[in-house]
């Protein structure tokens, strides 16, 4: 598939099911530690690099890991290698798509994984910034 076949409302539908399921993953990353993400403070605290309460890296659930970095925490399925990004924004909203980590959830992501064989990461951007200019995505 070709970087001009790719449907805009097929990375549209990837975004929504990207940003949903980094949502629930923060979710219950944030209830494993007692920590609601829809609470500014709680949300601080658990993305806080100097926190205590809550590891850098980790076990979320026994289908889970999780690893934080930079200004993103990285969920990886242990079986399936799906890769869920997620930018860290403002509680609970998360932050702008980035290219990068969309490209690697389609890649890991049996529903996507056909449609991006062939495409890199690069040929995303143009079309992700068309989708933000006709308002058909915004952040968080």
């Amino acid at each position: 598939m070709s970087p001009q076949s790719l449907s805009k409302h097929l990375l549209k539908q990837a975004i929504i099911d990207f940003r949903n399921d980094g949502k629930q993953l923060m979710e219950k990353l944030g209830k494993k530690y007692g920590l609601d993400i829809h609470i500014k403070s709680e949300f601080i605290q658990l993305v806080s690099k100097r926190g205590e309460l809550v590891p850098r890296k980790g076990e979320l659930s026994r289908k889970w890991n999780y690893y934080f970095h930079g200004n993103a925490c990285g969920f990886y399925h242990k079986k399936t290698q799906q890769s869920v990004e997620v930018v860290l924004y403002y509680p609970p909203a998360l932050g702008p798509i980035d290219a990068w980590f969309l490209m690697d959830y389609m890649k890991s992501t049996p529903k996507y994984k056909n449609e991006v064989e062939d495409i890199e990461w690069l040929d995303l951007k143009p079309i992700i910034q068309e989708l933000y200019e006709l308002g058909e995505i915004k952040d968080g």
